[in-house]
């Protein structure tokens, strides 16, 4: 198997809002002669952002459940960017927003799935 650097800056393969993500994609189906101009309309590169996108989303929800001390420091370090998703990934806003900290009158972080289960009607 022959690997072949394409690209350092990926901005094709990660939304702005999940700019602090590093790492390697390993993908065997690009051609290696593919240009930039390519890459910005190829369909193989959709589909590797799209997966990308929703196993970052998925160690984060895995992290906010269980390790809560590792996602509270992952959030005071990176929550104000990653709120920027809820507006720019329409079709993961739900998990975004399931995964965003508030401010409470105790002093902790809780989330929007705690605050709706703590709310009370009469």
């Amino acid at each position: 198997m022959r690997r072949v650097f394409i690209m350092d800056d990926a901005d094709q393969l990660m939304p702005p809002y999940l700019r602090f993500v590093r790492g390697v994609i390993d993908a065997q189906d690009l051609p290696l002669n593919i240009s930039r101009e390519i890459l910005q309309q190829n369909r193989q590169v959709d589909a590797i952002r799209s997966g990308s996108v929703k196993k970052v989303l998925g160690l984060l929800e895995h992290l906010a459940k269980e390790e809560t001390e590792k996602y509270a420091t992952f959030w005071k370090e990176f929550g104000r960017v990653f709120k920027e998703g809820v507006v720019d990934d329409f079709g993961n806003r739900d998990r975004i927003a399931g995964l965003l900290r508030f401010a409470s009158t105790a002093g902790t972080a809780t989330s929007r799935a705690s605050r709706s289960r703590t709310t009370s009607v009469g």
